[in-house]
């Protein structure tokens, strides 16, 4: 092009069209292998972008397929409540209708309050507490003093800066008394505790009946499974749950979850 316009500008005979390789040919190489490097370059970040979406898109998948299982686990669990309190209830009704009436005010109460920590999936500890403390009082109305009950926390613990999964512990406590103390016509003892170690969570709850697997009752492991599953679905393999017998006589059951964070991991508890 350049010979053109000077041809085209100037008179006289014109210059011959052409291209000295001598002079550039070794230019023209570098130019093509800079073109095929960034070809190869832009290529290779298309292809990472393209796989990090599809990364992304996967977690995505797998972060809703794990939170309808925790839903789903986690509904299971209210008719499963139902069932035992209202058999609670239906036990006193004959006996003392006056008690077994305010069960039944208590009830309502407590699960209007369940309802709502069960739409967001977490809530303090504090309130999975208060959760429990308010089951055990419709327990007590039936066990009278022959149900003892401790709460135990380690020193400079604030439950309520602390968050887990909704109906954690209450299904661990339905257990223990149904299955481990209901049986014994001297009731029993029973402790729910929480401390922090090695930037870990541990919540138990002890009882000293008859044993893990001794009760009397059939049960369907509906509580202990679904605990189980959330706390892996949820945490991953820092969710654990440990069962053994407790020194004494009884049975302990022990959750693991990571302290950091206010909740599941992955939405995942």
């Amino acid at each position: 092009l350049m010979v053109a316009l000077i041809n085209s500008c100037y008179g006289g005979d014109p210059i011959p069209f052409e291209f000295h390789w001598q002079y550039y040919g070794t230019e023209i190489f570098w130019v093509w292998a800079l073109l095929l490097v960034c070809f190869l370059m832009v290529s290779w970040l298309d292809l990472r972008d393209a796989v990090r979406l599809s990364q992304l898109r996967a977690e995505e998948l797998e972060k809703e397929r794990l939170q309808a299982l925790l839903t789903k686990l986690k509904d299971q669990m209210n008719p499963h409540f139902l069932f035992n309190t209202l058999n609670t209830v239906a036990s006193l009704i004959h006996d003392d209708p006056v008690k077994a009436e305010k069960v039944v005010l208590k009830l309502s109460t407590l699960f209007q309050g369940l309802l709502e920590a069960s739409r967001r999936g977490t809530h303090s500890l504090e309130k999975e507490l208060e959760f429990c403390r308010d089951y055990l009082e419709i327990e007590q109305a039936r066990f009278g003093k022959r149900l003892c009950v401790q709460f135990e926390k380690s020193k400079g613990m604030d439950p309520d800066k602390i968050m887990v999964p909704v109906l954690l512990l209450q299904p661990l406590v339905e257990n223990a008394i149904k299955h481990g103390l209901s049986s014994r016509a001297s009731g029993g003892n029973l402790w729910i505790g929480a401390k922090k170690k090695n930037g870990h969570l541990e919540l138990w709850v002890e009882d000293d009946g008859v044993g893990f697997g001794k009760s009397p009752y059939a049960g369907s492991g509906t509580a202990l499974e679904n605990c189980r599953k959330r706390l892996e679905l949820g945490f991953g393999k820092e969710g654990q749950m440990e069962i053994t017998p407790r020194e004494g006589g009884g049975t302990r059951v022990l959750l693991t979850l990571p302290l950091a964070g206010t909740g599941p991991v992955n939405g995942r508890n």
